[in-house]
């Protein structure tokens, strides 16, 4: 069968697509694997908040990623909050694994994605080394 010039693009855009969610999906199998680490080694250290805190704040996270626009606000208030490595543990173990649907292209990016996929998908350079930043003064050594 050969495609007419007018059926080319949509199948170069399908095959881009279809490649663009089974990169995705992948992703979600090693980001359920760090998950179950995280909250191993965030069980050594002493947090300075109950847990029940680092879930209000995962929540609160996925609601300021959630569908289209991001409230980078919301996020940079939060990280501003954790105060050791521990905490930084704690709130990515509280996260999990969560399905993220791609706000602004639902269904071409989406997949079951750490906080740190979450965020590598919200926000921009920018806004990833300001997130960075606020860990660094915070004395926390992880990044995002």
């Amino acid at each position: 069968m050969k495609l007419t010039p007018k059926q080319k693009p949509y199948l170069y855009g399908a095959l881009g697509a279809l490649i663009l969610i089974l990169l995705f999906r992948k992703k979600g199998g090693a980001a359920a694997a760090e998950a179950q680490a995280l909250q191993q080694e965030a069980a050594q250290g002493q947090p300075t908040y109950p847990n029940s805190q680092f879930l209000a704040w995962a929540n609160r996270l996925e609601q300021a990623m959630f569908d289209i626009g991001t409230d980078e606000d919301a996020i940079f208030e939060i990280f501003a909050q954790l105060r050791n490595n521990t905490d930084f543990l704690s709130l990515k173990a509280a996260f999990g694994i969560r399905n993220y649907t791609g706000g602004f292209l639902p269904g071409l990016v989406s997949g079951d994605l750490s906080l740190d996929g979450w965020l590598q998908q919200e926000l921009d350079r920018s806004e990833m080394e300001e997130l960075n930043s606020i860990l660094f003064d915070n004395g926390i050594t992880y990044r995002v």
